[in-house]
């Protein structure tokens, strides 16, 4: 529920004509920036902060009871001036930069255009869960922080696999001990990366690979499956990386005992039971 105090309320209890704006924040996952927007027709100004005024089309929040939890819909339309750590809104989010970026959206009251002295009510926040784009346009899906409670409990459940994530403070593994450099060589593609890495067939099966040069410079993915001295892409990156362009691949897991064993040397901080009967058989 949103409640106005203070100017606010002394301000929409009068009979003066106010004006009226939202103010958008979408701070990037891991990356430390922050991008300020806003639908009014001029850039704003708040808390020490500028909010660049662009065409945004949606906004519409949905809110719903029970266990569901809210949404908002954003369709923005920046210009080629709005930049993403150099690269445009659109290429920001075909690189993937908006993934799980954290949104919040005030609605500021303003006396006079421009006065933005008045505190605004904070009307979502949340995390952006899709992203959707053409050439011109970039369409944002956010689901409400409440999201988070959507886990499994209890946290420590009796199952085959591991319960641990690879490298997290369970599993104890360094990553950049596992971290490993190369080049892209000929026949690479958007889905596949050609390599002259020497690793078995599967060693980076469920991994990554990040690029750290070329245009495609922290542009990271995903590997669906891994044969010696070739990447294949779990999704496919925006263009094609030009022969040399190096990247950054670290090993994936499945999380059965045989792996944590065999491919990490990690059995002691193995969190599976897989001697446990499957459910349908412990009756």
């Amino acid at each position: 529920m949103i409640s106005a105090s203070g100017p606010l309320l002394t301000l929409l209890n009068s009979t003066t004509q106010y004006h009226m704006a939202d103010l958008y924040e979408l701070s990037l996952a891991g990356a430390g920036v922050s991008l300020r927007l806003t639908d009014y027709d001029t850039d704003l100004h708040w808390n020490g902060n500028a909010y660049t005024s662009i065409p945004m089309e949606g906004g519409r929040i949905r809110i719903t009871t029970g266990v569901s939890v809210d949404k908002m819909s954003l369709t923005l339309s920046p210009p080629s001036t709005v930049l993403v750590n150099g690269r445009t809104l659109v290429q920001a989010a075909v690189l993937g930069e908006l993934d799980g970026a954290q949104i919040t959206r005030r609605r500021i009251f303003m006396p006079t255009p421009g006065d933005t002295s008045i505190t605004p009510l904070v009307r979502f926040v949340g995390r952006v869960a899709e992203v959707r784009i053409n050439r011109m346009r970039v369409s944002l899906e956010s689901n409400a922080d409440f999201e988070l409670l959507n886990m499994q409990m209890p946290r420590d459940i009796y199952q085959a696999k591991c319960i641990h994530t690879l490298f997290d403070s369970g599993c104890a593994l360094v990553k950049a001990t596992f971290a490993i450099t190369s080049t892209v060589t000929s026949g690479t593609t958007q889905s596949a990366i050609n390599c002259g890495l020497g690793q078995a067939t599967g060693y980076f099966d469920l991994g990554t690979v990040e690029f750290t040069s070329g245009a495609l410079s922290g542009t990271k993915r995903s590997v669906k499956s891994y044969t010696t001295g070739q990447f294949v892409l779990i999704r496919p990156l925006p263009s094609i990386p030009a022969n040399g362009d190096g990247f950054t691949a670290h090993p994936g897991c499945d999380k059965l005992k045989a792996t944590c064993t065999a491919k990490f040397s990690n059995l002691a901080n193995f969190r599976g039971y897989p001697y446990i009967p499957l459910p349908e058989a412990a009756y």
